[in-house]
């Protein structure tokens, strides 16, 4: 597995460690248990990377509130890992499809944590122009069709 970064030269601050990178498609690709049957993938999903973001030593929170502003409404993270002292943090949105406002979201972000789109979906991953803001969010791309059933109804 690997990651697609807009922002990928080795030597930059930006890169994800490989480990990290694994666990993250770990979690995305574990089997879903009867305990999850039902429930939105993106939720389970939610769930699992702040779990992980807690087993790593962060401190992982859930819908976190950002004052980036679109139509005067503030946005919500799906899920930051904020670092011990001396470590960097994380911003994560997972999304089924490219949506221009979690970019945004994550652009903002982009001044205190590493930003990480989980993208599920089905249409490719767009590249961006070279001078682009784009480049500074790390993409992890999972196969939808690697994932289960909830590919074809949006539930687990």
């Amino acid at each position: 597995m690997k990651i697609a970064s807009f922002w990928s030269p080795p030597s930059s601050d930006w890169r994800l460690p490989a480990e990290l990178v694994e666990l993250i498609y770990a979690e995305i690709f574990r089997p879903i248990t009867a305990e999850h049957r039902g429930k939105f993938f993106h939720n389970v999903l939610q769930r699992r990377i702040q779990a992980l973001g807690i087993s790593l030593a962060y401190e992982a929170h859930l819908e976190f509130p950002t004052p980036y502003l679109d139509q005067n409404r503030s946005g919500r993270v799906d899920v930051i890992w904020n670092a011990p002292p001396g470590g960097r943090s994380i911003a994560f949105e997972i999304d089924s499809w490219w949506r221009k406002k979690s970019l945004k979201k994550l652009i903002h972000m982009s001044a205190t944590h590493q930003p990480v789109s989980i993208y599920y979906g089905k249409a490719m991953v767009p590249t961006p122009a070279p001078d682009s803001e784009l480049r500074k969010i790390h993409v992890v791309r999972a196969d939808p069709n690697r994932i289960g059933e909830f590919a074809k109804t949006g539930r687990c």
